[in-house]
């Protein structure tokens, strides 16, 4: 008999209540190994796009902070 393949939206698979523990295992092992770098992905994008708001926020305060004290870059 062949498995089900049944699968999330985004793509993960899940088990299937015809198919036997032996057919399941695996996709179920996929599907931790797949969630797992999905979020680490997003872990590293979110870390990213953190630390770029902290420079541009650090950024922002310096230049108001020029204004504020009459300091203005030179170009």
């Amino acid at each position: 008999m062949s498995a089900h393949d049944d699968r999330t939206a985004r793509g993960y698979p899940v088990p299937n209540p015809a198919n036997t523990l032996r057919e399941d295992r695996g996709r179920i092992a996929d599907a931790i190994g797949e969630i797992d770098r999905d979020l680490t992905a997003a872990e590293q994008a979110t870390a990213s796009v953190s630390a770029r708001a902290t420079k541009l926020e650090k950024s922002r305060k310096t230049e108001a902070l020029r204004t504020a004290l009459g300091l203005y870059p030179l170009i």
